[in-house]
């Protein structure tokens, strides 16, 4: 259980990083839900279960869900890795809000081409 909670933490902790850093997070996610399906294994073979169980799969509730928003980096990389430049070199605040508008723009036309897409 403790490398489940280990890997969970490595994965929150690479959110930090910047880009391409950050998707080495969807890794440790991967390895935390092995781990965490070993652990629940383990739980019910030395009759904790009961106790554990719960906890466990709360857990990999939630770091399935931190695996998706960080999918989202993929398919929003354009946009995501324009973004982290444009605040690299804003110093301003006027500047910071140019690029928060630049992305939220980016964005916008991405999920508009997705489902234009899908509506095929």
């Amino acid at each position: 259980m403790t490398t489940f909670a280990l890997l969970v933490l490595a994965a929150l902790v690479t959110t930090t990083f910047p880009l391409p850093w950050q998707l080495g997070g969807l890794a440790f996610v991967a390895a935390a839900l092995v781990a965490g399906a070993v652990a629940l294994r383990a739980a019910r073979r030395s009759g904790v279960a009961e106790r554990v169980t719960p906890m466990l799969v709360v857990g990999m509730v939630l770091t399935v869900l931190m695996g998706m928003s960080m999918s989202t980096t993929l398919v929003l990389w354009d946009a995501q890795l324009a973004r982290q430049r444009c605040l690299d070199h804003a110093l301003t605040v006027a500047a910071r809000s140019a690029c928060e508008a630049r992305y939220e723009d980016d964005v916008r036309e991405r999920l508009e081409e997705i489902t234009r897409r899908s509506g095929r």
